[in-house]
């Protein structure tokens, strides 16, 4: 099952060179997962990366909460498998989990899935 601070990057077309991490534990089936894209697209973002401390952080970066995304747990497991359509990159270590919120009760989860797949449609 996806975790906490799990890296994939999307490998089809539409995919582009971004790189997405796992934020949420298995909600419903469903995972949160935030882009991980250049400053520059985002400078208001609360979670600044520079560059080097993570191997696929070349240059300033940061988490794009409002493109943030659901996946579907199960197909993310089953595409890495597979190694269709996705990557697995190194996983983000604790102390580099800013947007870490694994003290999120779970109902407050379930809502922040919910509103967030209303809000980015």
């Amino acid at each position: 099952m996806p975790h906490l601070g799990q890296v994939f990057q999307l490998t089809s077309d539409e995919g582009g060179n971004h790189f997405w991490v796992v934020i949420s534990p298995v909600v419903d089936g469903l995972v949160l997962a935030v882009n991980i894209t250049d400053f520059r697209n985002c400078p208001d973002s609360p979670c600044v990366f520079e560059a080097g401390i993570h191997d696929v952080i070349t240059k300033r970066s940061v988490a794009f909460y409002r493109k943030a995304k659901e996946f579907e747990a199960c197909k993310i497991d089953k595409f890495l498998e597979e190694g269709k359509y996705l990557r697995r990159l190194q996983d983000f270590p604790p102390e580099l989990r800013r947007f870490d919120n694994s003290s999120f009760p779970p109902m407050l989860l379930s809502l922040m899935l919910l509103s967030l797949s209303q809000i980015c449609q």
